[in-house]
């Protein structure tokens, strides 16, 4: 499967997510949501930015 853009429009999109994950979760934390979410949204955030390494490794292969 053919993903649309370059590796780089790729990357920045997958980066934003991850900081817009990052900036709920310090949002939850915030307003004193329960830890599940926090914990929920921090992994989402992981998970861009490991999606980033895989695209900058197939980008290279």
């Amino acid at each position: 499967m053919e993903v649309p853009g370059t590796a780089r429009e790729r990357i920045i999109a997958l980066l934003s997510v991850a900081l817009v994950f990052l900036l709920a979760r310090f949002g939850a934390a915030q307003l004193n949501a329960p830890a599940v979410i926090g914990r929920g949204l921090y992994v989402l955030a992981v998970g861009c930015l490991l999606g980033c390494v895989v695209v900058i490794a197939l980008d290279n292969r």
